[in-house]
């Protein structure tokens, strides 16, 4: 399943932890922050090196002035794509990232997660993710096994269904453990 999650500012991901993030979901990786008041979103389909170094470059460059959201897809729907790829646009303030599996009509085309933005997220007012009840509603019509990362124009990041991740001392969020490496005794 994919792996969403949240970054706070200053920190990154460590080489091993892309690496293992990628290698169990290898349909593409995506993050998003923020600059000078508008949401970027940065995309890899198919490179694990091209991801790191556009990862590590915006890190660098923007990492202690916005927090990022960061996702690795494990493709359920719609193909391996840029369009199926997150994150994605909500409006011209809001990216997002998902990680579950959305119960949505089949499309051949489209991912879950693209046609829940279509018809959902995209439809919602400017600014709800700063409401409580809003994102608890969303958090129950996804049901539990969903979790949703927003990051707004200023850099701040929301979870839905937080409590279904976990967050690390060192202040990250992730919906599932996938980005631990493990080391096997032989």
């Amino acid at each position: 399943m994919c792996i969403a999650l949240t970054q706070p500012k200053g920190s990154r991901l460590t080489e091993e932890e892309i690496d293992s993030c990628w290698t169990g979901n290898p349909d593409g990786g995506g993050f998003a922050y923020a600059l000078d008041g508008k949401v970027i979103i940065v995309k890899e389909t198919f490179d694990l090196p091209t991801f790191t170094r556009l990862y590590n470059e915006r890190v660098d460059a923007h990492g202690k002035d916005s927090e990022f959201i960061v996702h690795f897809r494990w493709g359920t729907q719609g193909g391996t794509a840029d369009r199926n790829t997150h994150p994605f646009q909500v409006n011209e303030e809001l990216a997002f990232c998902h990680n579950g599996i959305l119960r949505m009509p089949n499309h051949a085309t489209l991912s879950d997660t693209v046609l829940y933005n279509k018809r959902v997220l995209s439809k919602m007012p400017i600014g709800f993710q700063n409401y409580d009840a809003i994102m608890e509603m969303i958090g129950s019509s996804i049901g539990g096994g969903n979790k949703l990362c927003f990051l707004d124009k200023n850099g701040e990041t929301y979870v839905v269904n937080e409590k279904q991740g976990h967050w690390r001392e060192d202040g990250f969020w992730f919906s599932n453990s996938g980005y631990r490496t493990y080391k096997y005794n032989q």
